[in-house]
């Protein structure tokens, strides 16, 4: 028997498949929440099929309409009311090739965060708050906030809250250097924040490529610089539970303000400052990162798969780091229950790494199908020597 090609295998006997599922990262409470799915169908004729979605122990299931040789997209909304981390899971029914017909996403329902600026130059941040649609509720009252914005203060002044720390023409240098970074002098040379580390802050701005304009800053030392000038000098910098930007955000400063990334960015930073963003789907092959709290031993739970995983420490922060080998839904855990974290992973239907997991199944199904065949085929001989 010839030896099969598994793409060409692929091609023939899978009907269909869900090549991919697009939705936020996170939703606000009692907001819809609308999650896509890119279907192909490859069957000769239309169809109209069940699809199951299945939240925990919520399970639904509606009918769709696929059109034949074509990329179908098939949308699910939802409206959750209660904050916390949402799986779901969708199946159209088995083909010959059944494990491309079920995706995982996973999403995060966020409550209001609530949002504490103390200082000047604070209009543009202000203005992108109230346009948040609830998402950030600014206090009057820094004991109400989850997350606080000192913008070009003396001094930086512990509230024990995440912060995000403005630096303008009033602050005095060496009282900052209690947060872990040194400021030495000021600029007014123009450059240019084109080099960004991968981080969940700066997705947004690796997505839209987009260089951000800065016009007056300070020179900072230390801490874990997110997002850096063409010639080296750090724009945003991690600090402990705070985040850094050495200028104002004014159009005196930066040109940021005007830039259709500023308002991403801002939110980003401020989700990532009171922990209700990460990434939380990925693909069969990628290298996961998951920081935790502590170095001891950490749960890793799925549909198939439960083991511990020690974390390794980085730069300070410890770390679960797991390569998914099969698609479903995750969930790291402390063995205590206390820190959890929930995640999604898919098969890259670009990869060759999926081509050959979907190639066995289709060669067991063609396989099958041809012993079948080899068998009537000896019993109608057998039939005919009696």
């Amino acid at each position: 028997m010839p030896t099969p090609v598994y793409g060409r295998l692929f091609a023939l006997d899978n009907e269909l498949s869900i090549d991919s599922v697009e939705g936020p990262s996170y939703v606000l409470r009692a907001n819809p929440c609308n999650i896509k799915l890119y279907i192909n169908c490859r069957a000769t004729t239309n169809k109209r099929l069940p699809v199951s979605i299945s939240c925990g122990n919520h399970k639904v299931k509606q009918y769709i309409d696929l059109s034949a040789h074509k990329l179908n997209r098939y949308e699910y909304q939802t409206v959750v009311d209660t904050p916390g981390m949402y799986q779901f899971a969708f199946r159209l029914p088995p083909d010959a090739t059944p494990v491309d017909n079920t995706i995982y996403y996973t999403v995060n329902v966020i409550p209001s965060i609530k949002v504490y600026i103390m200082g000047e130059a604070t209009f543009f941040i202000t203005q992108a708050l109230v346009a948040s649609r609830g998402m950030f509720v600014i206090v009057k009252q820094p004991q109400l906030a989850d997350v606080v914005i000192l913008s070009n203060i003396t001094s930086p002044i512990k509230l024990n809250k995440p912060a995000l720390i403005l630096l303008g023409d009033r602050i005095q240098p060496h009282s900052y250097s209690e947060l872990g970074i040194e400021i030495t002098s000021m600029k007014t040379i123009k450059i240019y924040g084109t080099k960004f580390v991968s981080h969940p802050i700066t997705r947004v701005v690796q997505v839209e490529n987009i260089a951000i304009p800065v016009n007056r800053y300070w020179q900072v030392e230390g801490g874990n610089p997110l997002i850096y000038a063409d010639d080296g000098t750090p724009l945003m910098v991690e600090v402990g539970n705070n985040i850094v930007v050495p200028f104002l955000l004014t159009d005196d400063y930066t040109g940021l303000v005007y830039s259709p990334i500023f308002v991403p960015l801002l939110y980003e930073t401020l989700l990532y400052l009171t922990k209700m963003s990460g990434r939380y789907n990925f693909k069969v092959g990628d290298r996961i990162a998951i920081e935790v709290p502590d170095g001891r031993g950490y749960v890793l739970k799925g549909d198939n798969l439960q083991t511990i995983l020690l974390p390794t420490q980085a730069d300070g922060r410890w770390y679960i780091k797991w390569v998914p080998e099969s698609p479903g839904n995750y969930v790291v855990r402390s063995q205590d229950g206390e820190f959890k974290y929930y995640f999604s992973v898919n098969y890259n239907p670009q990869s060759r790494s999926t081509e050959l997991n979907i190639g066995k199944h289709a060669q067991f199904r063609t396989l099958t199908r041809w012993l079948l065949i080899a068998a009537c085929l000896l019993f109608i001989v057998e039939i005919i020597l009696i």
